[in-house]
């Protein structure tokens, strides 16, 4: 394998890893997408193309497999409501409120999702637009829009 294929999947780890908590529910379902990002990216590897920077791209490789992944694989429907994994005493709390946080946001459309996830990484409205192909204005409205409905699932789950 390649050194700078190797560097660089162990700098994204944990944006792939993101994505595929995203996107799947299980513990065995988010391995098995990690493993499928993996191939997609060596797979297309010696592709790239210089037109983006290669973090931008590593996302979209990851978020368009997440997404196959998940239309072909009817098993990732499964409901998300498991206990915590490996939870202790003193973690409990905060990891219940990170799976609260994973299940609204698998409650938004995919688009909603991928740009969720964007910005908790904090990339930049022009960050974001290298990795979704859109234009910086369509992220614009696109993130106030996918802000309303957020607000609107959290006030629901609240209820």
């Amino acid at each position: 394998m390649s050194e700078d294929f190797l560097q660089r999947v162990r700098e994204f780890a944990p944006v792939i890893r993101k994505v595929c908590r995203l996107y799947a529910f299980s513990r065995e379902d988010r391995e098995d997408l990690e493993q499928e990002v993996m191939l997609q990216l060596w797979r297309s590897w010696s592709g790239f193309r210089e037109e983006a920077p290669r973090a931008a791209w590593i996302y979209r490789v990851a978020m368009n497999t997440a997404v196959s992944f998940v239309r072909k694989d009817a098993r990732m429907k499964r409901s998300a409501e498991a206990l915590p994994e490996g939870a202790t005493d003193d973690g409990v709390r905060l990891k219940e409120e990170h799976e609260a946080l994973y299940a609204t946001l698998r409650r938004l459309s995919e688009a909603d999702r991928m740009l969720a996830m964007l910005y908790l990484d904090e990339l930049s409205y022009e960050e974001m637009a290298a990795v979704t192909g859109w234009t910086v204005n369509n992220i614009g409205v696109r993130m106030n829009r996918m802000r309303q409905r957020l607000k609107i699932l959290l006030e629901d789950g609240r209820t």
